[in-house]
């Protein structure tokens, strides 16, 4: 009977034992688990931070859109300057093309004002000439 109690003393040591080996093994992964989840939870943490800021798909997406944008905003750039140039050297024409009108609507101006000075002119020696063709009438009146 003794044996038999030291028996069950020895098996409910060793039950013990395991149990204790059991429960820090079990205290060992809960501490993993609990750290694990502690370490997600802070890396959910910085990542929703992020996302908040810069989501990290898109972070990617948004690179590759100010590349684009860098790209369209250079074409835009060539784009804007030549149509520039195309608009002055059009500038410049059109200033020319004023300048050679103003001239000859000048020019016209004058021609117009010879004219008329001409016509004047004419009309004035006419004028003349009819008074030298008319007799004076003085002279026609006898004594």
């Amino acid at each position: 009977m003794q044996l038999k109690q030291e028996q069950q003393q020895q098996q409910l040591q060793q039950l013990q034992q395991q149990q204790q080996q059991q429960e820090q093994e079990q205290q060992q992964v809960l501490q993993a688990a609990m750290s694990r989840l502690d370490m997600l939870r802070r890396e959910e943490e910085r990542e929703v931070v992020l996302l908040r800021m810069q989501p990290l798909k898109q972070l990617q997406q948004q690179q590759r859109l100010l590349l684009l944008l860098q790209q369209r905003a250079q074409r835009m750039q060539k784009e804007r300057k030549t149509l520039i140039e195309q608009l002055q050297r059009h500038l410049t024409s059109y200033q020319q093309q004023q300048q050679l009108l103003q001239q000859l609507q000048q020019q016209c101006l004058q021609q117009q004002q010879q004219q008329q000075q001409q016509q004047q002119q004419q009309q004035q020696q006419q004028h003349v000439s009819v008074l030298n063709v008319q007799p004076n009438i003085s002279d026609c009146r006898g004594p």
